[in-house]
Parts: structure tokens; sequence; C-alpha cells
């Protein structure tokens, strides 16, 4: 059964020029020279790619592909210097065969189970644009190597990928050229009931997406914050079984006392819209309830604190409503995919930040719908003023938990640069759940710190707080002012989106934030147990243990040396297990060894902290031992020490031969990259024997 990727009729623009990807995605199963199209597409990572002293290759599909094909495929990666590398591709043209074009697409050093294989289908679908070609196939060269789970999730991305490589947002322009690209098949991966949904699932996502991408991509001159309102009310309406709508006029926001959020949208002719949507499970059964709430300035000038002079971006300010489209994108499709379990409050406080006689002034104090004073001393920081009740808002709806998504601060943007965005909570279990949600859907966030010394620069003479404090830590400062406005019973994140949300290159919107958020509700919807429950279940990467070994490890993960148990604590975790082990303070500037007791004598892996990269110096290492005669290669998938890591480190796994330590055993990085907390994943997989 295939799917397809509907085309949906935006309200705020022209029919006649919307352009949605129309794209049959199918998984089958076919012999690859059996297949009959345009492009057979081929992942192929540098490991794929190794060769023996023959030049053949190793990867038996590979191997497989290019015996078919007389020895062709071997001889054009060798002519190209094709080794796998992420962003290199090379064409072989096959115009007496049923396929036309066989196209090796490197996918680096190996994977985790989402961004490579989102890539490879943004690349097939570009390769497909540039050859006018209608129908591809996707292969990877080690599908035989995935476990079942990774199937899935790895055709999810792939589709994804392919469906959203192939949008592009023509509705104001006079002319364009529609894509051809119609069918993709994806080979290796099986088939059946469970594939079949999780391609549906990847339509609904891209669904969702897209319709965030349109909504930022619409100039202020057509989404308006009544337009804005209208969609949200759409959506619901088309999903009535599970969505429903509110959306507050002034006078209703008036009673509810939101002077903050009003204060920002008096100077502007387009009245505000406060957006409301609520997703509530079919069945009626709500294991969780929790909040997104978007940033909906449809327009910022800056207010009289006016945007002005090179740098400023005010061209650019239709983006600062990103916030919204990523939750009510989000809302679509939920209303879409209807997981069970979970009730998903979606907030939008709408409106426009413009000038006029009406118009808020620099020293004006508002007060926001908790009762807290601020006097305005920067105009052009208002979106914190509008988050402010849409936050009180939310917490009114007795929720277990919030995240805010706004595009609020330059100052995240200098501090991680246009492609990250900053997370802050002072909630370590949310923290860790949004970030491994990160981790599958390839969206890049960072948790910065929450420094309560710093509330300091928001200290006013004459109300409680001001809006915007020192230049230094701008990013910081904000967020520590939305939290003013958050009950404390309440888990609470905010992410600064400033970056990611526009594409420079492209110069249009890249529909960030949305793929974490359904990650999040996905998880939501099927466990309420403890944050490692949470992450066993949401990181799908491709390695999976083999069975006896998982069960010895977890016969013997409590022999911990309890001398060792107060000190520090690392959690590694492999595919499906989580183990943890105790380890000994590491000592100041001496180069000091400690090591957990192991569950054998023999030592199987070593996961080693540089000393090179750290601040001052610090020498941290520590062994995991392993199982005596179990040839297994382990696969460290994630280090917390308590909860967070405290320094930068660089790590590489070393000595993975069972039978000890051994000076030919294979040696491979580990990306290790540390900021309260991250996540360590292989970048590259052991080589093959």
């Amino acid at each position: 059964m295939a799917h397809s990727i509907a085309k949906a009729t935006l309200g705020l623009t022209r029919p006649n020029q919307i352009d949605h990807p129309n794209i049959s995605i199918a998984a089958k199963e076919i012999d690859l020279l059996e297949w009959k199209g345009d492009i057979l597409a081929v992942g192929a990572t540098e490991v794929d790619m190794i060769k023996d002293e023959n030049s053949n290759f190793k990867n038996l599909i590979l191997q497989k592909l290019d015996s078919q094909l007389g020895g062709l495929l071997s001889e054009a990666s060798s002519e190209e210097d094709f080794t796998g590398k992420a962003g290199r591709s090379t064409v072989l043209r096959l115009p007496n065969l049923n396929l036309k074009k066989v196209c090796l697409i490197g996918l680096g050093s190996a994977t985790s189970a989402t961004t490579a294989y989102h890539s490879l289908g943004e690349a097939v679908a570009a390769a497909a644009k540039s050859a006018q070609a209608s129908n591809v196939a996707i292969i990877l060269a080690s599908s035989a190597e995935l476990s079942t789970e990774s199937k899935l999730n790895v055709a999810s991305a792939i589709a994804t990928g392919s469906v959203l490589g192939t949008y592009e947002d023509n509705r104001f322009k006079s002319e364009s050229k529609r894509g051809t690209l119609k069918f993709v098949d994806i080979l290796g991966l099986g088939t059946g009931p469970e594939i079949e949904k999780k391609l549906k699932n990847a339509e609904d996502v891209c669904s969702g997406i897209i319709f965030g991408k349109e909504l930022v991509n619409a100039p202020a001159n057509v989404l308006t914050p009544g337009v804005l309102a209208e969609e949200a009310k759409r959506i619901a309406s088309e999903h009535s079984d599970v969505l429903s709508a509110t959306i507050l006029d002034v006078e209703q926001c008036k009673e509810l006392k939101m002077g903050s959020y009003l204060g920002v949208a008096a100077a502007s002719a387009n009245p505000p819209h406060f957006i409301h949507l609520c997703y509530r499970p079919p069945g009626g059964e709500v294991k969780t309830k929790l909040a997104l709430v978007g940033k909906g300035l449809t327009f910022d000038s800056g207010g009289y604190n006016i945007k002005t002079g090179p740098g400023c971006s005010i061209e650019h300010m239709k983006f600062d409503m990103g916030g919204s489209a990523a939750v009510l994108g989000a809302a679509k499709a939920l209303g879409q995919i209807k997981p069970t379990g979970v009730e998903v409050h979606f907030i939008v406080a709408a409106c426009e930040n413009m000038i006029s006689g009406t118009g808020m002034r620099p020293g004006d104090i508002v007060t926001a719908s908790n009762g807290k004073t601020i006097e305005v001393n920067n105009t052009d920081a208002e979106g914190r003023l509008t988050l402010a009740d849409a936050l009180v808002y939310a917490c009114n709806q007795g929720l277990e938990k919030i995240i805010d998504l706004a595009t609020l601060t330059r100052a995240c943007v200098v501090a991680l640069g246009p492609s990250i965005a900053g997370v802050f909570t002072p909630s370590d279990d949310l923290a860790n759940e949004v970030l491994a949600a990160s981790e599958v859907s390839g969206e890049k966030l960072w948790r910065m710190p929450l420094e309560e010394s710093y509330w300091e620069f928001m200290k006013s003479g004459v109300a409680d707080m001001v809006n915007t404090g020192s230049r230094q830590g701008g990013s910081i400062t904000a967020a520590l002012f939305l939290k003013q406005f958050v009950d404390e019973k309440v888990q609470w994140m905010h992410i600064d989106m400033s970056g990611p949300v526009r594409n420079n290159k492209k110069k249009t919107a890249t529909g960030f934030a949305q793929l974490d958020q359904l990650h999040l509700c996905s998880y939501e919807s099927s466990h309420s147990g403890s944050i490692e429950a949470s992450l066993e279940n949401i990181r799908n990467g491709p390695v999976q243990f083999r069975p006896e070994l998982t069960e010895l490890l977890r016969q013997n993960r409590h022999d911990l040396n309890p001398r060792f148990t107060n000190a520090a604590t690392f959690f590694l975790r492999f595919r499906h297990i989580s183990v943890t082990f105790a380890v000994f303070v590491f000592l100041w500037i001496a180069a000091y060894f400690f090591f957990i007791t192991s569950i054998t004598e023999n030592t199987a892996l070593q996961v080693t902290i540089s000393p090179n990269t750290t601040p001052n110096g610090n020498l941290l290492n520590s062994k995991q031992h392993c199982i005596h005669g179990l040839r297994q290669d382990l696969h460290v998938d994630r280090i917390l020490f308590r909860g967070r890591s405290l320094i930068p480190v660089s790590c590489e796994v070393v000595n993975d031969n069972v039978d000890g330590l051994c000076p030919n055993s294979s040696r491979y990085p580990i990306f290790a990259e540390f900021m309260l907390p991250r996540a360590v994943r292989l970048i590259e997989p052991p080589a093959q024997d």
C-alpha cells in the first residue's frame, strides 16, 4: 500500500499557486535490477564502501549489485573517488536496463537513526529534481544489519526527507516549476502493516511541517493575527474528533487581565487574537497533560525602540511567529496521527508589535495576568511580554509540563549560531526527555544555564521587574523573565529558536522544532515512567545487542563496589538496556585513573575522556568490563554524569575485543559534545573483521 502526501489548501493564500508534494511512498521487497524506474539510490556509509585487496566490495548488497552490473559500480566509485562521505554522490547511467541510473549517496561515518537518513531522502529528492525523474527507489547498503525497529525508523526518516526535500513554497511567484517526483519506493526495509503505519505517520508529520513553513513564509500583509487564528480554527474543524479551538478577543483578554500581552498589541490596526487549541486523545484516557506555547508576533517593528540600521533584519520580522507556526503545525500533525494517552494544549498569543499613538512607550508599566508588574525599558523585547500572559494562561489549565518555543533573542544566535536552538529549564528530567527527542528528530538543541544571579540585571526601581537586562547573557535573562510567570509545580522549558527558524541560504522557513514536539508527544502518549524509561524507548539507533549479552548484563547490573556508589555515576546506555556503574571521584591536576568493579576480569571496553580538552587539565578515565567468551562489539549510546555533564570532553572507545586487552583491537570515535547534559553516540561503527 502506498501513501500519498495530499494537497491541502491554506486559506491564507491563492489556491492555484499552492504546490504541495503529491508523492506516493511505498515499502517494497524486490530484486534491485528487477525494479523499474528512473533512479535507484543507494545510501552507503564510509564503512560500506570498504573494498578488499581485489577491489571488491565487502558489503554484501554493494557486492551483489556490482556483480549484476558487471563491475561498473566498483569502477565508477573508484573513478569518482567516492568513499561514502556525507554530502558526496556519484551517478552511474544504465540506458539498457529497467532502471536508468544508479546513484550512490554518501551517509558519512555511520549514523544515528534519523539525521543521515533524513538527509538521504533530501538528497534523493534533489537528484530527482535535477534529472526530472518521477520514479525513484532507495535502498541502504547496510539495511540487512538493522534491527526490525530500526528499519521502521529509518524508513520514516527517508520518507520525511524525500517529501520535505521535494517541497518548494511557490505561492507568491508568478511562475513556478512543479516537481516531477511522484513515486518513492523504499527497498530492503521490509513490508507489512508496521512499516505502512510508519510511512503514514511520516505523511502526517510532513503535512504539519509544510503547514508550519507556509505560515512562517507568508508575509505580514497576508498573515495577520486574525488570519492565524482562522487557520487554527480550520485545523480544529478538520480534526474535530480530537481537536477543539478557543479564540479569545481583546475584551476576553481584558477580562483575564492580560495587560502584558495587550500592551504589545495596542499599537496595531490588526487586533490581537489569543489562540488555544486542545488535543484530547481518542478513548479519553489521559496519562499526561502538557502545553506547547508558541510566540506569535506576525510582525515585529520593534515598537518605539524601532529596528533600524544595518543588520537589524526588520525585513525578516515575519519570521517572529516561527514558534507559533511550529506549535500549530504540530497540532495539525497530531490531529492526523491521533496518539493516545496524552492531552496537549497549543497556545499562541498572536499580535503585531507596531508604532502608533496608542502604542506602548519605553518606561510604561504593564501588569501581567498573574499580577506581576513589568517596567518596559525596551519595546523591542516584546515577545517575552506576550509569552508572560500565555504561560500564566497555560498554568491555569492544570498541566504537568509546559514548553514554550520562541524566536526570542539575537543573543542566542550569537551564542549558538544559526543552526542550534537554546534550551532553558530548571528540570533535568524534562531536559533529558527533550534532548533525547532531538537526537531522534535530528533537530539541534543545546541546554543553556539558568543563572539565577543574573536576575539582578532584571530588577526595576518602580516595578517588579524590567523586560530587558544588560547586553551580557541576554538569552539567559530572557529565560529568567519567562520563569517568573510559571507555577513552580509545573515542569517548564523555554526553547529559543531564533537561529534555526530560517534557512539563510534558501531564505525560507525551516519548519524547525515540530519534529521535537511530535517525538516528545509520542513518548508522553505511551509512557508514564521515569526518564530512564523515556530514553530507552525514545532513542532508536541502528544497533541492537545479542540477547544473551543483554541478559547477562542485566543480571549483573547491580554488582557494583559499594565504596564507589556515592561518588559518581555514569549511565552507559546500550541498546535496550541501562547499566549503572559507580566510578571514583577524579583527582585535581594529577592524571589519576579510576575504574568500575568488573562483572568479569576481562576488559572489553574502555571509555576515555581526554585531558587535552578539559578546561582545567583533569584526566577522567573509566573502564567498563564485559563478559568473557562472547564476541560482541559494544556500542556506547549515552553517558550522563549525575544527570548532566559538567565539562566539555572528547571520547573514544578502545579495546572492544572481549578476549581482553589486545594491541590490534579496533579503535573508533564517539561523538561527545557535552553541555548540561548532552548525549554520546557513535559516529563510526567498528571496522569489519
